[in-house]
């Protein structure tokens, strides 16, 4: 299951596409776009299948840039451009370097 398919089985969650930067391994410093759910204080990762506090997968991703979506953004974004995302051209441009 991937973020969006999550957010869309739990409406009451948002959906984050976000750029991590790597700190550890060969590519140090690299960003790499990802997608998670959040709600409230918790984020679901769909990519591990597990949940976390929000403070602590923000530490330990390196997360910066985000932008979030409600299921209905979410939704239309999704009809309108095609694709789960990425929708934002500076995550778009991080998930493709």
């Amino acid at each position: 299951m991937n973020a969006f398919d999550y957010v869309a089985s739990n409406r009451d969650w948002t959906l984050v596409h976000g750029i991590c930067i790597l700190t550890g391994g060969p590519h140090v410093g690299e960003e790499f776009g990802h997608a998670w759910a959040e709600k409230g204080e918790t984020v679901y990762d769909a990519a591990s299948g597990k949940s976390v506090p929000k403070v602590l997968y923000y530490a330990f991703g390196n997360v910066g840039y985000t932008v979030r979506y409600s299921w209905t953004e979410a939704q239309n974004k999704a009809v309108k451009v095609g694709t789960f995302g990425a929708w934002d051209k500076k995550i778009n441009k991080a998930l493709h370097s």
